[in-house]
């Protein structure tokens, strides 16, 4: 009986044996998180220190007291608490985030993480950032430009060609809608003028009279005093001696080119009335390329 008791307590002194061990494993584990923990905060108090010592010295306040190291200028110790508080956090995160930038937003309000883009990075970075500005500068200067319309209309007056025009040039226009972007009229001459290189459609039409036996009428839509377009008709014996024309064509125009409406015979008049004589163009777009 003494034997088997004796046997009996060999492995309960074995079972003891392995619950301390168990218990030192746990211990330097718990050991091991302090000595983390006591690094942690050693490493945040060396952070505080150092913005404490970069922060210029407080100016004196109307009282004549100076203010607290740290404190803001209005000296509201909350204010400086939740300051010191967020330096806290933001020496934490570094100290477990190296790799990424933290930093405090203005008047400490917002932590921001920033990363820096693989975009953004190496040569090609900048060049690109420099093309996307300059691309949505093309596309909002040639929305301001496209379409763009001017038409022009007769201020009511009657015109005989021989005696009134210089050169048979229509003058005596009305501006309705002009972009001053893309045309420029010149009143005196009467001629219009492109700004922009592009696509235009030209169109015209005029109210003609017929004097001295003439039986056809016939004008000029001219660029750079280049016939491009024209228009004529003609009145049959016993009818009504007046008429209208109108022509209208798509021509490439360069800026600084000029285009007008000319007449092209000297015996008729003209009625500069609104409805029936006028004179306009619509830029389309820019000129195909070839």
């Amino acid at each position: 009986m003494g034997a088997e008791r004796r046997a009996a307590a060999v492995p309960r002194g074995c079972a003891c044996g392995g619950s301390w061990r168990l218990f030192l494993g746990f211990f330097a584990l718990s050991l091991a998180l302090h000595v983390l923990t006591l690094g942690c905060y050693l490493e945040l108090r060396s952070e505080l220190r150092r913005d404490r010592g970069s922060q210029p010295a407080a100016p004196p306040r109307r009282d004549g007291m100076a203010a607290a190291p740290g404190a803001p200028a209005g000296g509201r110790p909350e204010r400086a608490a939740e300051g010191a508080e967020r330096r806290q956090q933001l020496a934490l995160l570094n100290f477990f985030h190296p790799e990424e930038k933290l930093h405090v937003g203005e008047e400490g309000r917002h932590i921001r993480r920033n990363k820096r883009s693989k975009g953004s990075e190496g040569p090609d970075g900048p060049s690109l950032v420099k093309n996307k500005k300059k691309g949505a500068t093309d596309k909002a200067s040639s929305k301001d430009i496209q379409p763009a319309v001017v038409h022009l209309q007769g201020q009511g007056s009657a015109i005989q060609v021989k005696n009134d025009l210089s050169g048979g040039v229509l003058n005596d226009w009305s501006r309705i809608t002009l972009n001053p972007k893309v045309f420029k009229l010149h009143a005196r001459s009467g001629e219009l003028e492109v700004l922009v290189d592009g696509t235009y459609f030209i169109y015209s039409q005029v109210e003609v009279y017929y004097i001295n036996f003439t039986d056809f009428a016939s004008y000029e839509v001219v660029v750079d005093e280049t016939p491009f377009l024209q228009c004529t008709r003609s009145i049959e014996t016993g009818k009504t001696n007046f008429n209208t024309c109108y022509t209208a064509g798509v021509c490439l125009l360069k800026a600084r080119q000029k285009i007008a409406v000319k007449m092209v015979h000297a015996d008729i008049s003209i009625n500069m009335s609104k409805h029936t004589t006028f004179f306009g163009a619509i830029r389309l777009g820019d000129a195909p390329v070839s």
